[in-house]
């Protein structure tokens, strides 16, 4: 399971510090880094980006949770994001951030796995750096997975309720709500089945990395990241059968 960490910085030359301390943590295998980026939130309160990393599909989650955080801190659109958020991470983690991350100040926001041997708090702190961190817990496949069954169930019921009536009684209401409940699923189904392959992208590239970073690694190092490759398989497996298992549920409804 991959962890999101924000480190906040006084400035933006202790938050590239950051970035490097992770780096060398990822370069001696001791974690493996899948994306950074700083940003630096504005005396307006906005976040603007400072540094990216390496982009790709490894990175995806970088990407989403920055996006999220930048709609989070935005004047307007704050309480939508932190729902968007909510897929991912907890209320807790972002109270912390919207605490510690005060105008004018920098923030490195990566997604790494590692052991539990392995601290990433003690580096970033050492440089003066504020650390909050959180498993990542991808929540948006069990909570699509949910949503497509009770858009089905809906839909199964005005099909019931259609064939129910006699032909003079349904009239152009029913057909509505019949045709509003297809057309909601059909979006369903069409976010599962891109949401699988976002997922196996990026999970592909994850194991991709972990793999280079192993071939490199002295033997005990490679016996950790082979156990960060076996969990990041897991987590594969089971995303992919949730999102897989909504997008055919919702194709067969469609179907009939």
């Amino acid at each position: 399971m991959s962890e999101y960490v924000i480190a906040i910085f006084p400035d933006e030359a202790k938050a590239a510090e950051g970035v490097r301390a992770l780096e060398a943590l990822h370069a001696a295998g001791s974690l493996t880094l899948y994306g950074t980026i700083v940003a630096r939130r504005e005396a307006s309160g906005d976040l603007t980006i400072e540094q990216r990393g390496e982009q790709g599909p490894a990175a995806a989650g970088v990407g989403s949770l920055l996006g999220g955080l930048i709609g989070l801190f935005g004047a307007r659109a704050g309480a939508f994001w932190r729902d968007h958020l909510r897929t991912e991470v907890s209320d807790e983690f972002l109270d912390d951030v919207v605490r510690e991350l005060v105008p004018d100040k920098h923030a490195v926001i990566a997604e790494v796995s590692r052991d539990s041997s392995t601290s990433v708090d003690a580096p970033l702190e050492a440089l003066g750096g504020t650390v909050v961190r959180e498993r990542r817990d991808d929540l948006a496949a069990e909570l699509l997975e949910k949503r497509v069954g009770s858009r089905t169930a809906e839909l199964e019921e005005w099909r019931a309720r259609r064939a129910a009536e006699t032909v003079e009684k349904i009239g152009s209401t029913l057909e509505a709500e019949i045709g509003h409940a297809q057309a909601r699923l059909q979006r369903m189904a069409e976010t599962a089945k891109q949401r699988l392959h976002d997922t196996k992208a990026e999970l592909e590239a994850k194991l991709d990395a972990l793999d280079k970073q192993a071939a490199k690694a002295k033997i005990d190092v490679k016996a950790q990241i082979e156990r960060r490759m076996d969990d990041l398989r897991k987590e594969l497996q089971d995303r992919q059968k949730k999102l897989a298992h909504a997008w055919e549920e919702a194709r067969e409804a469609l179907l009939h």
